[in-house]
């Protein structure tokens, strides 16, 4: 099955080109969450997919280790604590009654986190008219992140580098005003 093309240099050209659209990468049950997230990664490494480690359950791409550990590889990494998540990351969700089903869900965070609860979250087969067997198309809905939230992955591509500090010549030298200072000092003769 030939895998789409679709832009993905920053996170707004990826969503933009996917959002509304509907992506079935695997052949099998239609446009599930799991498919829109590995769009992504068959489009950044050739040879890499996102792993489940044959389970069929998304929330295994983060609680099996084994595949936490392939999928935070090349150009992902993996990371931990909701309090981290920040716009673009891919975020895997465990089981929660009335929103994440039995395999849990997957998706693209479409801001950073601000410690609410919610996140706003670009994902397929997500919210009203889900379907188990035809899935549903990329779409933008509000999910809960308080107690099914399992961990991150980070695309190296979209996040932002770290600005560099100053370097040595740029910093500016202090020097005490020892003038000003013996000119006010108590018993200083003129």
């Amino acid at each position: 099955m030939a895998i789409p093309y679709v832009p993905h240099n920053t996170y707004d050209e990826f969503r933009d080109a996917v959002n509304g659209r509907a992506f079935d990468v695997d052949g099998m049950y239609g446009a599930q969450c799991w498919d829109g997230v590995d769009l992504l990664y068959q489009q950044a490494d050739v040879g890499q997919y996102l792993s489940t480690a044959n389970t069929g359950r998304v929330k295994d791409c983060w609680l099996n280790a084994g595949a936490r550990a392939s999928n935070g590889s090349g150009h992902f990494r993996a990371i931990g604590g909701a309090v981290n998540i920040k716009k673009g990351d891919i975020l895997v969700f465990n089981t929660y009654p009335g929103w994440y089903g039995r395999t849990g869900h997957i998706g693209f965070a479409n801001e950073n986190y601000n410690g609410s609860g919610y996140i706003s979250l670009l994902s397929q087969n997500f919210g009203p008219g889900s379907n188990p067997s035809t899935g549903k198309a990329f779409n933008i809905r509000r999910a809960y992140v308080d107690l099914a939230f399992l961990g991150i992955f980070r695309y190296d591509k979209w996040e932002a580098p770290t600005p560099p500090g100053p370097t040595p010549s740029q910093k500016k030298e202090k020097h005490f005003p020892w003038p000003v200072a013996w000119e006010n000092w108590p018993g200083f003769m003129r």
